[in-house]
């Protein structure tokens, strides 16, 4: 081989080296929402992540917990798994709370490993770049579903509800997918004409209100709404040209489905017996969930300093419920599979301690945000808006300790600190550095 030859081989595999190096780390990250339509698959690299964020912890001790960002992420991160702990002791089902919280910091060690990455704005870039591709595929993939019947993986359309690459037993789609949006709105308004971002904030639409999650509708909403004030808030004007144009398409997406497409008409009306007032139209336009909520008030109620403990609240059901609750199972003795309710379910199963916790991880977070100067706060936005739609409190919610939510809000919580911060750690294979505040 000659000299020549040599050096340009040579030359394409350090290029390869590099573009691995680089690249790697972010497609790690990103593949926990690419897996998440495939239920306990996105175990896998969140496993990965935390055996590389253990090494990390061997590796660099108290220096990476607690410096820069991962200072706050741990403080956060414990608020929320300490009173988990201490409902052990009163536990309802001890077995199961025993699993699932010792078993839950698998999200912090996945966590440090996304901070230790994400200290570079560079692949947080990537990592929102590919995040807004997955979410555009997603769309795609329910448009094509709704159009034809079938989507790309040949599941069915079930009246009622695109599920896309979900499945067709699967009503988690919409949640889901308006909680990623964020991510792609944001993409959009740096990257594409203003044209192209319309079109892809109505085409969302429509999809959302096919999937038909009614908490999804409102999750949507909220995001809207968040856009709009932060808008108006940079440029200190409402834009009420961009408003207006959006209303009516939204109008006619709405006028449109309602009049063509009898299962969103249907739950549409449904949601509207709200307005009426009384308890059983509510109970009606809620989906019956008054029954669930009145047991997790009652179970915080006799256990209000330490809860019956992590993933206990279905077998705690039946000793609350009244006699014709039709959530209870008589077979297995269990009922309601949780709260339906973030707060509610935070205070059944950690009682004060937990609801204590979450309320000062809130604000430590929502701190660091209002706390960012101007210039920082773009950096915030996609990951602040990911855990506003996962943490609204007046909308229905999975379960507070499912993967499913553990998965999404310790990956959006590792990205918003990280952003809050720079020059916090190097990359994989570097040595952590000390952080300053953006």
């Amino acid at each position: 081989m000659s000299e020549g030859r040599a050096v340009l081989l040579g030359g394409e595999q350090a290029r390869w080296r590099f573009l691995w190096r680089e690249w790697w780390p972010v497609l790690l990250i990103w593949s926990c929402l690419a897996l998440l339509p495939f239920a306990r698959s996105v175990e896998v690299p969140v496993v990965i992540m935390a055996g590389l964020g253990l090494r990390l912890l061997f590796k660099h001790g108290r220096t990476l917990v607690w410096q820069g960002p991962a200072r706050l992420f741990s403080v956060v991160f414990f608020l929320f798994w300490v009173p988990a702990l201490l409902a052990l002791p009163d536990a309802v089902h001890g077995q199961k709370s025993l699993i699932g919280t010792l078993a839950y910091p698998r999200f912090y060690l996945a966590g440090l490993f996304i901070l230790h990455v994400a200290a570079r704005p560079a692949l947080r870039r990537r990592l929102l770049w590919l995040s807004a591709c997955l979410v555009l595929v997603w769309l795609a993939d329910a448009v094509l579903q709704f159009v034809v019947g079938r989507d790309i993986l040949g599941y069915e359309y079930v009246p009622g509800r695109l599920n896309a690459l979900f499945g067709e037993e699967s009503k988690r789609f919409g949640y889901v997918l308006v909680i990623l949006v964020p991510l792609l709105f944001e993409y959009a308004r740096r990257h594409w004409p203003r044209s192209v971002q319309a079109v892809v904030v109505l085409v969302t639409v429509a999809v959302v209100l096919l999937a038909g999650s009614r908490a999804a509708w409102i999750t949507l909403f909220v995001i809207g709404v968040a856009y709009l004030v932060l808008h108006a808030r940079a440029r200190g004007a409402v834009p009420w040209r961009a408003l207006g144009g959006f209303v009516l398409g939204v109008a006619l997406i709405l006028a449109a489905a309602y009049t063509l497409h009898e299962p969103f008409h249907q739950r549409l009306d449904k949601s509207l017996l709200v307005l009426q007032g009384d308890k059983a139209s509510v109970d009606t336009a809620i989906s019956h969930r008054l029954p669930i909520w009145t047991v997790a008030i009652a179970i915080y109620a006799d256990h209000p300093v330490n809860g019956i403990g992590m993933h206990g609240f279905r077998y705690a059901y039946v000793n609350y419920a009244q006699p014709d609750d039709p959530f209870v199972n008589p077979k297995t003795g269990t009922g309601a599979l949780h709260a339906h309710q973030l707060i509610l379910e935070i205070a059944a199963e950690t009682g004060s301690f937990g609801l204590v916790g979450f309320i000062i991880a809130l604000f430590l977070v929502l701190r660091l945000g209002l706390r960012a100067p101007p210039a920082a706060r773009p950096a915030l936005l996609p990951w602040g808006l990911m855990l506003l739609a996962l943490l609204f409190p007046l909308n229905t919610h999975v379960p507070a300790y499912s993967q499913l939510l553990s998965v999404l809000l310790w990956w959006a919580t590792a990205l918003f600190v990280a952003s809050g911060t720079e020059g916090a750690v190097a990359c994989l294979g570097g040595e952590c550095g000390e952080a300053k505040q953006v």
